[in-house]
């Protein structure tokens, strides 16, 4: 379905038989990396920046917090915990918690690989994933993003094995709120690439 939307967005002939088995779409004209800035510049192309309008700008302040916070995080396995908990969070903003099994959580988190045609699940010893994957995200998401809470307790166990874990947090709305700079940024976005209206 989403592949059919953006298809005929883009202008692309596609019918309920030829809908494209995939699509490749350049986002950027490129990226320019400055080491000793510690900086990225990105020049996006005008279909990207279409895209773009649709998640960020002054009227969609929760997608451009959501933006905001993932790229603030640095390590991969953190921006993937803050996304999980993001999903439970959009599903139901009045529950603050969530179970969730390890293995259904190193799915969500991408932490797996495929060895002849078998998922083979990434820190198959338990501590090790607390240590390396769930305490490091949980500090840096806490540091970096509007979740100022965050916890998890094991729930549930399969013999002596830790099986399904519960996370608490909790979101301070006011942290999301955005500086002057974000502010200044979000109201020139909004000149270049107007919102579409509703009609």
């Amino acid at each position: 379905m989403i592949l059919k939307n953006l298809a005929d967005e883009l202008g692309i002939l596609s019918s309920k038989n030829k809908i494209p088995d995939r699509l490749d779409l350049n986002l950027t004209e490129f990226c320019a990396y400055y080491d000793h800035l510690a900086t990225v510049r990105i020049k996006f192309t005008n279909t990207a920046k279409r895209y773009f309008s649709k998640l960020i700008g002054s009227e969609n302040r929760y997608t451009t917090q959501v933006l905001k916070s993932v790229v603030l995080l640095n390590s991969v396995n953190s921006t993937n915990l803050y996304q999980v908990i993001r999903k439970y969070y959009s599903q139901n903003s009045s529950k603050k918690s969530f179970d969730i099994s390890v293995d259904d959580l190193k799915e969500e988190m991408g932490l797996y690989t495929i060895e002849e045609g078998e998922k083979k699940y990434k820190y198959p010893k338990y501590s090790f994933f607390v240590r390396d994957v769930i305490n490091k995200s949980i500090n840096e998401i806490i540091e970096k993003t509007e979740i100022n809470q965050l916890s998890f307790s094991v729930v549930g166990k399969k013999g002596r094995m830790a099986h399904m874990l519960r996370f608490e947090f909790s979101i301070n709305e006011k942290s999301s709120s955005f500086s002057e700079d974000d502010m200044a940024f979000l109201e020139e976005f909004d000149k270049v690439v107007p919102p579409k209206k509703n009609k």
